[in-house]
Order: C-alpha cells, then structure tokens, then sequence
C-alpha cells in the first residue's frame, strides 16, 4: 500500500507474461529477484491518469514526480545495489517537465530538488529543470526551513537555496530543519554497515550552527522534530524528548 500525494497515487503492473518463480532471467537475459513492473499513477478517483510506462516512480511533490527508465547498465539482481536507472520529473498528465539525464534525484522542496550526474556529485534544479547549484557535493538532500544537508570530503554541513554554506561542513550525520534545530553528530563511524560501538557525540543545533540542546554521551542515535517531540535512542532503548530540554 502506497499513500496519495497531491492528489495522485503511484501503482505497477506488472509485465506479462508474470514470473511465476524469483529470481528469473528477464526476455535481455538479466538476473531480477522481483517481477518486472511498469509504473503509473492514479487520481482520487481511482481513474488512471498516468499509464504505466516507468521503470521506477516517486511521489508527487510541489506539483512533479520523479521517474525513471531503465539503462543498458541496469541491474535488479540485489536489494540494495545501484539501479543504474535515468531519472526525469513529470507533471500530473505524465508529460515530462525535466527529461530522464540523471543518476538519481531527491523530492521537490521550497522550489528545488536535489539531483545527482553521472559522476557522482550533487547539485539542484528547479521546477523548469535549471540547473540552479553546481554539482559540487558528494550528498545533496532535500530543503526544509531554507536549509538543506549537503556534504564534502565526506563532511556534512548546511548550504542555502544559493549553494553556500551557511553552517560549516563538519558533521558526520546531520539531519532536516524541523522547527529551527536539526539532529547532528560529531565524530564516530559511518557507512552503510557499521558493527559495535559508532561513537560520536549527538546534538540538536539551530541555524546558526550553535547547540541548542545538548545530549549525553550514551545517546545512540538521534531523529529529526516532529509535531514538537524527536526520538532518542540511548543505551537500546527509545524515548522522546521536547524542545524545552536543555
């Protein structure tokens, strides 16, 4: 199940003849785990308004979606490997607003999505498909409260809707703006899989890169606010804490 966004709801098909066994060798003789599909949206009505026709779709965001075709390099024979897929935005009829050319894309946020060239760097576009930031970054996410995570030399820090850092690159996980603090650690281990201990010290910062609330050492983990409350993890287990905690 999948939920509506701006009015629309993306559903796969799935290409016939269907597989009856997973894995399988698809008709271009590459291994895929799942069965192909074809991507499409509906409206509220249930009514398609967008055929299936992608190879992977996102949600609607500021009006645009994200979809993507296959590549002569794609691979579906693992879970969590690099698709190799093209991606381009549409508008809510299926017409494309921004033409598939890009490794992978973010949402559409406060008029900017963050989207990703063929050499691994990160820039930003806007709804008309200008390129409004250089690719400059090494990871690029989505905007919230005129902020948005960006990093170098595998360092996080916050650009504005210019590109520029207004907080220093220094952070080793920074999450979102929500309510004028985001979630940050300093120091410790990242990657996809880590084992033991990931150390680090974790702290809710505002915009002018200062801690605003400061967390023991024991915390694990920390997620970004959300109707006033953030989950902390600390020692295996998970509480909330507000914002009035110091």
């Amino acid at each position: 199940m999948v939920d509506f966004h701006e009015e629309r709801v993306k559903f796969a098909e799935a290409v016939k003849p269907p597989q009856g066994k997973y894995p399988y060798f698809d008709k271009n003789g590459k291994l895929r785990i799942f069965r192909e599909e074809k991507w499409g949206y509906l409206d509220l009505k249930g009514v398609i308004v967008v055929t299936p026709q992608f190879d992977a779709a996102s949600d609607f965001s500021e009006g645009l979606a994200a979809v993507a075709f296959d590549t002569d390099r794609t691979n579906h024979s693992c879970l969590h490997c690099d698709a190799y897929q093209t991606w381009g935005f549409i508008d809510k009829q299926g017409m494309f607003v921004v033409p598939p050319q890009y490794h992978a894309v973010g949402p559409f946020s406060e008029g900017l999505a963050a989207v990703e060239n063929e050499n691994g760097k990160w820039g930003y576009i806007n709804t008309k498909g200008d390129l409004i930031i250089p690719f400059l970054f090494e990871v690029a996410r989505s905007f919230h409260e005129g902020l948005a995570v960006a990093a170098v030399n595998r360092q996080a820090g916050y650009i504005d809707s210019r590109g520029r850092f207004v907080i220093k690159p220094r952070f080793t996980i920074a999450g979102d703006f929500s309510g004028g603090v985001a979630a940050v650690r300093v120091g410790g281990k990242t990657g996809t899989v880590t084992y033991g201990a990931k150390g680090g010290r974790w702290a809710f910062i505002g915009k002018d890169g200062k801690t605003k609330i400061g967390l023991p050492k024991s915390v694990e983990q920390a997620e970004d606010f959300s109707e006033g409350r953030a989950a902390i993890r600390t020692l295996g287990k998970c509480g909330y804490i507000d914002t009035f905690v110091g």
